[in-house]
């Protein structure tokens, strides 16, 4: 099967309207590219009908290498909807590849972690449930994990002795869990502040929850299996890095740490 591309606009953008299209931007010359192409190919065929591969050779077609900022190759780049949402460079592995793929695809847990962000500060139960039951079967890709981080830490606030129940048990045991007597977290310098700012973030209001939850760390870095500092790892992948909280609160907790 030829993977060629001859038409850039039609093979790759406007197809990418329909199903994701992954360039692979190459040269007859390039070492790496002929390491890395087989690779691609190989999991384009095990993959067919989620996703297709367009190979590019940046020397036929200057152009769109110019267009796209091709500084060196082999450079890959995931087109979604006409616009690049993913790329790397060099001949990754492959496996390195099949994770870099189920990372940044759409697919059943992406979507569940859509519906999770949604869930998270209404019904965190619901949440951590709808993640859970798709991380049983796929890679537990990390925004996943910082929605269940959270949604479990956010219930251990609330009723830490509840919890195995919610999650394991039947529903009588969840039923029962609902009466559960609250219990607040241990003791200690920090308790304070991590209890509001986890009542914040069950309230939605994130800046004011890390907000406190830096100053926890800042009182009592080991407090509570460290579960300030946890909870705002957690919040910045949920997050992510482009966020200006992201990017405000870490360097604030970084000063905390590294002081």
């Amino acid at each position: 099967m030829s993977h060629d591309v001859t038409d850039f606009d039609g093979e790759v953008l406007a197809a990418s309207q329909d199903l994701p299209v992954l360039v692979d931007f190459w040269a007859a010359w390039c070492g790496p590219c002929r390491i890395l192409g087989p690779v691609l190919e190989r999991l384009a065929v095990e993959n067919q009908g989620h996703w297709k591969l367009a190979k590019l050779n940046t020397e036929a077609h200057p152009d769109v290498a110019t267009r796209y900022q091709i500084r060196s190759i082999p450079a890959v780049k995931l087109f979604m909807k006409g616009e690049v949402v993913a790329e790397f460079t060099g001949a990754l592995p492959e496996p390195a590849v099949r994770n870099w793929l189920e990372e940044h695809l759409p697919g059943e847990g992406h979507a569940a972690v859509e519906e999770a962000r949604g869930l998270l500060f209404r019904d965190p139960q619901a949440a951590i449930a709808r993640v859970a039951g798709v991380a049983q079967g796929t890679r537990d890709f990390p925004v996943a994990e910082a929605i269940t981080t959270l949604g479990r830490m956010m219930l251990q606030a609330r009723r830490p002795a509840s919890i195995s129940s919610v999650e394991e048990g039947d529903d009588s045991d969840r039923a029962s869990s609902e009466q559960a007597v609250e219990m607040p977290p241990p003791p200690g310098p920090g308790r304070a502040l991590y209890t509001s700012g986890m009542g914040h973030l069950a309230e939605g209001r994130v800046a004011e929850a890390l907000d406190h939850l830096v100053q926890a760390v800042a009182k009592d870095p080991m407090y509570h299996g460290q579960a300030p500092r946890k909870a705002c790892l957690a919040l910045f992948q949920f997050l992510g890095p482009e966020s200006p909280l992201t990017r405000e609160y870490r360097a604030r907790l970084a000063a905390v740490l590294y002081r």
